[in-house]
């Protein structure tokens, strides 16, 4: 079977990122350059929805390709299962890139806002708009079935015995006849194994177009991290492993790493990219080998008809046609009579029935191969994270990329301003945040705990919720819609008057604490915030799933609203304030 390689269908060129780079030691990030990002994740998004839109453009042109029987009947249902998921995990991931994109123009404006509130400018600020992505998830048109190739189960084999002397309406007869054989019908009409053949090259440009893209993403991420600073390209390794679907309490599951630090380092783990690129790997293997085996059976099963009409003439030409050479007519009249009975008799049955069970048993085990896919494709389509979820994780980064990752904390967003509000909270600009402080000999040295509100809390979905009830365990696991409401919820917590004082004498008395020696740099400060409108009814500020529902009725559980903010405060010696270790909804 010749091969032809397939070209990757030409990727768009991503906007070049201005280098921070100022000069030795210097690297100063700009909200120009947060802008930057977005726009160049806006393009690379658009690139990795046309790779798929272009992939299944090329499959919508090979329709009923496959052959019949019960085996390739298996095979194109598995195969149909996995390309839906495909699609549909694929889609998730375009919108993820492009929440990433409007997080990172929502940090540059909100700073630049933030600038012009201190410094007014001339002309006035004026936000830039978002670039223009995809925020659903596309509804890719699924390929059409492999079928069952079109005509009649004799045209594969009409031209077994091309002589002459021998009429086409009796080979086509004697042919007919003779596949009624053994178990050969049961596999006719064959797939039409050069079109398959060229099916499993189309999918290489598609897994390759996801290589380059992923490269790019990583890219443009890169071009705003100092590297010099390890609390900065950790979050980098992080925030791009994300998107592809990792978590911080993710696991090893259907074969994928999907932890923010797995065993192999901190973001060296893409995993629903991998399922995504692998996938296409192995499909083109599995389509590759299926239309091997459809070349190879027709090849044994013509090889058979030959032989056995070749057997056949022989027969005949030996007892019953020796009294007519020469004479044409009277030898048709007996081949009209004998052949066909010739022929049964001098088929090879078995090795009729070895063909197709050797067919048959190929094409289970590549049926087995494409079966195999289903539960890591369901693993990264339930694990991709949210347009609102990366969208808030981008804020993070770019809030924190902006004052180089130090341990001031610099609300950003308008409502951190209110000048009503004795403590201004901006979640992305504390994520990340962490108390390094350390205890006073002779107590071991201990790792900083970082703030994780928009990681663990931000925009997951109930299946993500679960993720999290199956690998961390705990009672319940909880989410806010998105990071506006996020912060408004945990600003009118912090903010409450009544809690105003004790917050006041505990900051103070954390600073004290840490001038007398006596600081326990694992202290917090915790309390639940139960919400309610202006006429004192219960506000939903996000969902929540408790395990006891997940480990009755598995991904079936139903996500509940919860009314209560459980707010944590950790100080940090630092800044000489604190941040908001982590916020989330709590049942009451």
């Amino acid at each position: 079977m010749v091969v032809k390689p397939t070209a990757a269908p030409p990727m768009a060129t991503t906007p070049a990122v201005t280098n921070p780079w100022t000069g030795p030691g210097g690297f100063d990030v700009q909200p120009l350059h947060l802008y930057q990002v977005a726009t160049a994740l806006a393009v690379e998004q658009q690139s990795f929805h046309k790779a798929l839109v272009q992939f299944l453009d090329i499959h919508a042109g090979y329709s009923k390709v496959g052959g019949s029987g019960t085996v390739t009947a298996e095979f194109a249902t598995q195969y149909a299962a996995v390309v839906a998921l495909l699609m549909e995990a694929h889609g998730k991931a375009v919108v993820a890139i492009g929440g990433a994109a409007v997080g990172f123009t929502t940090t540059a404006d909100n700073f630049r806002q933030a600038d012009a509130a201190t410094h007014p400018l001339n002309p006035p600020f004026a936000p830039q708009p978002p670039p223009q992505v995809i925020s659903a998830p596309p509804a890719y048109t699924a390929p059409p079935p492999f079928g069952v190739r079109d005509g009649n189960a004799v045209d594969e084999f009409a031209d077994v015995f091309d002589d002459g002397d021998i009429p086409g309406s009796l080979m086509r007869t004697v042919i007919e006849e003779a596949l009624r054989t053994g178990r050969a019908l049961e596999i006719l009409p064959l797939p039409n194994y050069l079109k398959v053949n060229e099916l499993s090259q189309a999918w290489l440009p598609y897994q390759t177009g996801l290589g380059i893209i992923q490269g790019q993403l990583t890219g443009t991420i890169d071009a705003i991290t100092d590297h010099a600073n390890g609390d900065w390209h950790g979050a980098m390794l992080q925030f791009v492993s994300s998107v592809w679907g990792t978590t911080a309490w993710g696991k090893n599951t259907a074969g994928y790493e999907w932890g923010h630090k797995p065993p192999t380092g901190a973001g060296t783990s893409l995993p629903a990219f991998g399922v995504l690129s692998t996938t296409a790997q192995i499909l083109a293997q599995a389509i590759r080998s299926y239309a091997e085996a459809a070349e190879k059976v027709r090849t044994e099963l013509r090889e058979i008809l030959y032989k056995a009409i070749k057997d056949a003439l022989a027969l005949l030409e030996v007892t019953d046609l020796k009294d007519f050479i020469g004479n044409f007519f009277e030898r048709l009249k007996k081949l009209w009579k004998g052949l066909g009975a010739a022929v049964l008799a001098s088929i090879d049955t078995d090795a009729v029935n070895r063909a197709v069970d050797t067919y048959e048993t190929a094409l289970r085990a590549q049926t087995e191969k494409v079966k195999g896919l289903l539960e890591p494709l369901r693993e990264a389509s339930r694990a991709v994270p949210t347009f609102q979820s990366q969208s808030a994780r981008a804020e993070a980064f770019g809030a924190r990329s902006l004052f180089e990752f130090d341990r001031s904390v610099v609300p950003l967003n308008e409502q951190s301003r209110d000048p009503n509000n004795r403590f201004g909270i901006d979640l992305a600009s504390m994520e990340w945040e962490r108390n390094d402080f350390q205890p006073p000999p002779p107590e071991a040295l201990r790792p900083g705990k970082e703030a994780h509100t928009i990681d663990k809390h931000i925009g997951l979905t109930p299946e993500q919720l679960m993720h999290r009830l199956r690998d961390q365990g705990g009672a319940d696991a909880s989410t806010f819609r998105d990071l506006p409401s996020a912060d408004q919820y945990v600003q009118a917590a912090v903010n409450d008057p009544a809690k105003r004082n004790e917050l006041e004498t505990w900051m103070r008395n954390q600073e004290r604490k840490v001038a007398d020696g006596t600081f326990k740099p694992g202290s917090v400060k915790a309390w639940d915030f139960p919400v309610t409108d202006a006429n004192g009814q219960q506000v939903a500020v996000g969902t929540s799933v408790s395990q006891a529902d997940f480990a009755a009725s598995g991904y079936s559980a139903q996500a509940k609203n919860v009314h209560t903010v459980h707010v944590v405060l950790a100080y940090s010696p630092e800044s000489k304030s604190f941040y908001v270790l982590t916020a989330y909804p709590k049942a009451p």
